[in-house]
This record gives C-alpha cells, structure tokens and sequence, in this order.
C-alpha cells in the first residue's frame, strides 16, 4: 500500500477542568524520527506515545505535541499556597529592612519558581488525565496517517503514470532493437559495394556476417528489455498490492531499473534508440523523485 510520508492531524477534547489538545505531523525522513513536545509532568511517560505512533508509522519524521491546559477556576489545584506566602514574606522583610513601601503584583509572585506545580496534582488524578492524553493523541495520529493515506493514493496514481509511459518506451525499444541488425547489416553491405565499385575487389559475405555478428553481440540489449519489462511489471503490482508501506520496496525496483536504463544507453548502438533509452532513464529518475515521499 502506498502512503505518504506527509500528513497532519489534530484532536482536542475537555475532561473534568482540562482541555486537552494533541497535534501530530508528519514529514519525509528516511527512517522514522519521532520528536515529542509534553507538559512536564507528562514527559516520563514519553515512551507509551511512542508507541502509538510506531504502531501505524514506519517512515518519516514526526512531531507529536501535547498540550494539557487547566482552566482558571481550577488552578488552585497546582497552586503551593504555602511556597507563596513564604515569598510574600520574604519580599515584606525585605522593603522593611531598606525602609521601602512594599509593592507586590500577584502575576509576578505566581509566577516564581515552584508557586505553580503540576507535581502538587494527586498521583490518581494525573493518572485519569494521562488516559485522556493517550486516547486524544491516538485521534490525532489516526487523523495524520488518515491524510498520509489520501496523499499516497495521488501519489501512487503519478507513480502509475510515469510507470506506464516507461513501460511503453521499453516496447518501442524492444520491437526497435529486433530490426536494427537487420538494418545495420543492410547498410554496412551497400557501403562496402561503394567502395569497392570500380575495383577488382569482391565483397567478402562471410567477413561482413562476423562484421555483423560482432556489432550484433556488443549491442545486444535483449536482456535488459527483458529485465527491464519485469521490472516495470512488479512496481506497477506493488503500487497496486494492499498490506503494508511499499516505499522501501519500490525503491529498490526503482534502482535496479536505472540499472538496467543505463546499460541500455551504453550498449544501445543507434542514436535514436540511446535518446529513447535517455528518456526511459528519465522516466526512472522521475520515480525516483517521487518515492522520496512514499512511506
């Protein structure tokens, strides 16, 4: 099956007085490369979002960010009333001591270090929210690999195409190449009349048939055509195949048939015939292109 390696998916859900958002995108990488953004209270449980998503990914490069907000009525919960007294009193004895009226913003004290705490949250509680936090982020990984598989469907279709234009290319080389000894051999005996006309010379048949086979061994193609074909024929049945990501393997067909393009443009002995193969070498790069994004 063909997916792409670039998708997006969100998902956001409220439970009790949190609001729960998980973003999960995708890009091209050519192993998977997971990178984890959590609220620190979250970040020792890393491993089990993992999973997640190497249960439905095998390629790519994927940003995974959690965000768990507490609404304001409920804030109390993290609030170490204590530690902020402990600072109100210290910044009390402070202006005392210089003899400065005191002038203290409540913003300014909650934000000092340990004033706000997600550690304060009750071991049940926090367990209650992870739940909520994997059952979100398995939403919003089935939302990007749902767009991965839109994607590798448009993918899989330019793929065919190019496929079907090589495939052709390859029969006009095939059916070419069977008639170009034939004509190579015609031409090389209407030359060698001509300079032998007005001599005493006789052309040699037997010397020009080993001419011929020897240009004919040299620039045999048809086991490239072949291979070739076979080639062209499997990637065309895996774009097609259901089961797992195809990537690695439509790669590698890719590569053995640019292989086999570039032998065929050393080989091939008519310049029409190596512009055609020059192309079908195009055709190849073009897929090779392609699968840079297929998973």
């Amino acid at each position: 099956m063909v997916r792409s390696m670039t998708g997006f998916g969100v998902a956001e859900r409220i439970w009790e007085q949190w609001t729960i958002r998980v973003e999960a995108r995708s890009v091209n990488q050519a192993g998977l490369k997971l990178f984890m953004r959590l609220p620190e209270m979250l970040r020792l449980r890393e491993n089990e979002l993992a999973r997640i998503v190497e249960q439905r990914v095998s390629r790519g490069h994927v940003n995974l960010t959690v965000d768990c907000t507490l609404g304001e009525d409920a804030v109390d919960l993290l609030a170490d009333k204590e530690k902020l007294r402990s600072y109100m009193r210290l910044v009390k004895e402070a202006a005392a001591a210089e003899g400065l009226p005191v002038s203290v913003e409540a913003g300014a004290l909650m934000s000092l270090p340990g004033v706000i705490s997600s550690g304060r949250l009750p071991a049940q509680l926090l367990e209650a929210l992870w739940s909520q936090v994997l059952a979100t982020a398995q939403e919003a990984v089935d939302g990007m690999v749902g767009m991965r598989e839109v994607e590798g469907q448009n993918l899989a279709r330019q793929l065919g195409a190019v496929c079907a234009d090589a495939l052709k290319r390859v029969e006009a080389l095939g059916a070419g190449v069977a008639g170009s000894v034939r004509h190579y051999q015609a031409r090389l005996g209407e030359r060698v009349r001509q300079l032998l006309e007005g001599t005493e010379a006789t052309l040699d048949e037997g010397a020009l048939a080993r001419e011929v086979a020897f240009i004919a061994e040299r620039s045999d193609v048809s086991e490239e055509i072949a291979r070739m074909g076979s080639h062209l024929e499997q990637f065309e049945a895996t774009l097609q195949a259901e089961g797992g990501p195809a990537g690695k393997k439509l790669e590698f067909i890719a590569q053995e048939m640019l292989r086999e393009a570039n032998t065929l443009v050393a080989k091939l002995p008519s310049t029409e015939q190596v512009q055609q193969a020059i192309e079908l070498k195009l055709d190849v790069n073009r897929l090779l292109e392609q699968l840079r994004n297929v998973e």
